[in-house]
C-alpha cells in the first residue's frame, strides 16, 4: 500500500474507482439526509421532482458522474456570482423551451378565446376597482397571445402570487409542490 508522507497526516493515497456510481449515490443520499428540513433550495428541488427523493439522488449521482464535463463548462467555482448567472441562464433556457412546447399544444382557436376573455376580465377588473395586479397580468396574457408570457421573471411573479394563496384553497398536489401542509 502506498502512503503519503507521515507529515501530511493523510494516510494511504486515494485510489481510482472504475465503477463509482454507488459512491456517487451514497454521497447524494448523505447530502440529502444531512440537509436541514427548512433548507429552501433542497425543498425547491424536491418539490420540482414531486418529492421523489430517490429521483433526486439518482439525478445528483448522475451529475457527479459527469462532473468533468460540466465543471469545465462552468469553470467559475471560485466566482459564485458568475456561476449562479450561468446556471440561472441555463435554467431559464430549459424553462422557456418547455413552456414553448406547452404553448404549441394549445389550438389557435382556444388561444383566441383566451385573448378575448383575458382582455374582458382585465378591463372589468380595472373599471370596477378590482385587483390591479391581476388586471395587469391578464393584460400581459392577452398581449402575449392568450397565455402568460414565457419568461422566468414572469414565472417568478406568478409563483410569488401563488404563495399568497391560502393552503386550504390549493389542491393536495399544489401543496406538495410548494412544500406546505406536511407533504414536503
Amino acid at each position: 500500500m502506498r502512503q503519503a508522507p507521515v507529515a501530511t497526516g493523510l494516510g494511504s493515497l486515494p485510489r481510482f474507482e472504475e465503477h463509482a456510481e454507488p459512491l456517487y449515490r451514497g454521497a447524494a443520499r448523505a447530502a440529502l439526509e444531512a440537509a436541514p428540513a427548512a433548507d429552501s433550495d433542497w425543498r425547491a428541488l424536491l418539490a420540482h421532482l414531486d418529492n421523489d427523493a430517490e429521483r433526486v439522488i439518482a439525478l445528483l449521482a448522475s451529475m457527479l458522474g459527469k462532473r468533468d464535463q460540466w465543471l469545465r463548462r462552468v469553470g467559475v467555482a471560485a466566482q459564485p456570482d458568475a456561476l449562479r448567472r450561468i446556471l440561472e441562464d441555463a435554467l431559464q433556457q430549459e424553462i422557456d423551451g418547455e413552456l414553448d412546447r406547452v404553448r404549441a399544444l394549445f389550438p389557435s382557436g382556444v388561444l383566441a378565446t383566451l385573448v378575448r376573455c383575458a382582455k374582458y376580465a382585465s378591463a372589468n377588473l380595472g373599471r370596477n376597482g378590482g385587483d390591479d395586479e391581476l388586471a395587469a397580468a391578464l393584460a400581459r396574457c392577452a398581449a402575449a397571445g392568450g397565455l402568460p408570457p414565457i419568461a422566468v421573471t414572469a414565472n417568478r411573479r406568478r409563483c410569488a402570487k401563488a404563495d399568497g394563496v391560502r393552503p386550504s384553497s390549493r389542491t393536495e398536489r399544489e401543496n406538495r409542490m410548494i412544500g406546505v401542509g406536511g407533504h414536503a
